[in-house]
């Protein structure tokens, strides 16, 4: 076994056709994370390290390096704005050990990595082995754990009228109501399944996404011009390979909601999603959440992921949370320990700023 780590662009393009085939999950795939890279690489540098079985990529553990305070810190692509929900090493069960073993031993022996920051990452041990790499950086690292907003899974049934017999009573109204409009044609739902373009459905996600972050007074991930650029190229990717869904609810020939779907390894997930607010008495969410559910459940599937986020809808739902942390390992020199716990400090002081702003919290994704 072999351990190459791959520090160029034209490197990380060359590595597609073997990344493809260890078919990991769209927020692990390629495009997703070459998108990611093309988009937010500015002042950052790549470090992808790639386990090899007699020339042949067996893992694949997609890191580059960022600056903090004059640190190098080494992080999952596709953290940040992006919100990448359970990143993960890429590599089969019987050589995930040896291949954080393997990376381990070089963030030990590295002059420059002096903190590792795993975001967005699951934070039960039992669920997730990628953890064990805390352990075997050993003690010159301090850990530091962090929650962050938990994802949340709907578990489904085995028919619809199950689901909707185990629903809350005015979940199932809701939906029953929902159903009619859909199954009636009052409201009509394309998908990009079907005969809706990439390019159309997007600019639709777009304008409605900003248009319901708007309405509650948030900043919308889509005023980022770099996010932008990368959800547009991951899209156009992922779509034609079946493992992304834009869907689109219309009214009268007008779009009213939108949903930006990834085919999770066992389910849906819902990553963005967006709402006109000239069309609120026809509860839009519900249109297109009924039309997902119904048929998830119709294709024997038995998982739809919310995704990350507290918002209180996803519980009504009947969704439970899923757990996630950032976890970052901290060398314990003087220079590096010291400026982390300025970094904090600016953060717990960015959060009190934030706390005064009438206009909501964050940004919303």
């Amino acid at each position: 076994m072999n351990l190459r780590i791959v520090k160029s662009e034209a490197e990380f393009m060359q590595l597609q056709e073997a990344w493809d085939a260890l078919d990991p999950a769209p927020m692990q795939s390629f495009a997703w994370n070459f998108a990611w890279w093309q988009s937010f690489s500015r002042y950052n540098a790549l470090r992808i390290y790639c386990y090899e079985d007699q020339g042949t990529v067996v893992g694949i553990a997609p890191f580059y390096f960022d600056r903090r305070l004059g640190q190098r810190a080494l992080k999952f692509l596709g953290s940040g704005i992006t919100c990448s929900d359970y990143a993960q090493l890429i590599v089969a069960d019987e050589h995930r050990q040896d291949f954080l073993s393997e990376i381990a031993e070089d963030v030990r022996q590295s002059r420059f990595i002096r903190m590792v920051e795993l975001d967005g990452v699951l934070a039960d041990p039992s669920q997730n082995p990628d953890l064990k790499i805390v352990d075997q950086l050993g003690t010159p690292f301090w850990r530091y754990d962090r929650d962050v907003d938990s994802s949340w899974l709907l578990e489904l049934p085995d028919s619809w009228d199950q689901f909707l017999k185990q629903s809350a009573s005015n979940l199932r109204r809701k939906v029953r109501k929902a159903a009619r409009r859909i199954d009636g044609g009052e409201v009509q739902i394309r998908s990009t399944r079907d005969d809706l373009s990439v390019e159309s459905a997007f600019a639709t996600l777009v304008r409605l996404h900003l248009e319901r972050t708007d309405a509650k007074g948030l900043q919308s991930a889509f005023c980022d011009p770099e996010y932008v650029r990368f959800l547009h190229a991951a899209a156009a990717d992922l779509i034609p390979q079946g493992k992304a869904e834009i869907l689109i609810a219309e009214h009268q020939g007008k779009p009213i909601a939108v949903h930006f779907n990834l085919q999770g390894p066992r389910g849906p997930q819902l990553y963005q999603s967006g709402a006109s607010r000239d069309a609120m008495e026809l509860e839009p969410g519900y249109l297109l959440f009924t039309h997902v559910i119904r048929r998830t459940i119709g294709e024997g599937i038995a998982e739809f992921d919310f995704l990350r986020g507290d918002e209180p809808y996803k519980k009504f739902w009947g969704a439970r949370p899923v757990h996630l942390a950032t976890v970052r390992c901290v060398s314990k020199s003087l220079f590096t320990t010291a400026g982390h716990k300025l970094a904090l400090g600016a953060r717990r002081l960015k959060n009190d700023l934030r706390s005064f702003q009438w206009r909501g919290l964050g940004v919303a994704r």
